[in-house]
Parts: structure tokens; sequence; C-alpha cells
């Protein structure tokens, strides 16, 4: 069934006990989708323990709205091909990528001991490495991920400034 670019559309975000984000999706009729991944998936069930919704007018802004959650939220349970859309940059991947050993938000997190989420944040932070500009889900050289561990300091400069003034 095509769906109505015309309807109104929600986006929703499915998470986890520990509020950690594991699905963003869209759909004209979301608790019947929810349903449908109650059937489907196997984890829905057990790991999901709120649902929000966000509604836009129409389907092609809550697939502009989506791809945007997607890219910058990084759910844990969204499959790849979800990620690719209109909105992802046309060049081949190979183009961009040739030689590098690309790492996305789980395997950065997975190496860095922290969760996706947090990769979230410390990809903001200017000396982070920057994202590559390719289809799919964020996505990072991970040499350059290797580089910027070594000299990461864990503890917040706040939070060193705070105990620094204590002693």
């Amino acid at each position: 069934m095509v769906a109505d670019p015309t309807a109104r559309t929600a986006l929703y975000r499915a998470f986890g006990q520990e509020g950690e984000l594991l699905y963003v999706g869209i759909s004209s009729d979301p608790y019947g989708r929810f349903r449908t991944h109650h059937r489907e998936k196997d984890w829905w069930e057990k790991d999901v323990a709120k649902l929000t919704l966000e509604w836009y007018p129409n389907r092609p802004l809550a697939e502009k709205a989506e791809y945007e959650a997607l890219h910058s939220e990084l759910p844990l349970r969204n499959e790849r091909r979800s990620y690719i859309s209109k909105f992802a940059d046309e060049r081949p991947l190979a183009e961009v990528t040739d030689g590098m050993d690309v790492a996305n938000a789980r395997r950065v997190a997975e190496f860095l001991h922290v969760s996706p989420q947090r990769i979230a944040e410390l990809s903001k932070r200017r000396d982070f490495p920057p994202r590559l500009d390719i289809p799919g889900p964020a996505s990072w050289d991970f040499d350059a991920v290797k580089l910027w561990a070594s000299t990461w300091d864990r503890v917040p400069k706040w939070k060193r400034d705070r105990e620094a003034r204590s002693h």
C-alpha cells in the first residue's frame, strides 16, 4: 500500500527502560504501526517502555523530520536501509571512503565504552572527528576516532575545575 503524501503523519520514537532511543519511524496510523512492530520485531514488547508522537501535516514533512532524527539521534534499533532516503547524498560511497575504515555510531561507542547517545553528544565537540558525508547512518573515519580517543580526557573540564577548587 502506497502512503498518501497529503495525509497527516506522525513521527514516532520508541524509548527503552533507561530512556535510550531505540527506534524512530513515521506513519499516518502510528497505533496500527505499533501493532505491526509488536508482531514483527521480537525486541519491541520486551524493550520498549515509552512511545512519543510528533504530528506533521503531511508525509513529506514527516519523512524529512524522520531522516534528520535518524542522523542526529542515532536510534539503536533502526536498520541501515531506513536511513537511506531521497534526502541522502547521492555520491557513490566508494568515492568518499576509498581505503577508509568506516565506523558507525555503535562501533565507535563500543570502542570508546560509551552509549551511542553519548557519541551523538561527543560528535558536537569541535575536537571530535567530523561525520563522513555519506548516505546511511552517522559514520566516522575509525582511524580518526582512534587518534582522537588517544587524547580524550574522559573527565569533563567543569568537573576537573570543581575538583581543583575544592583542594
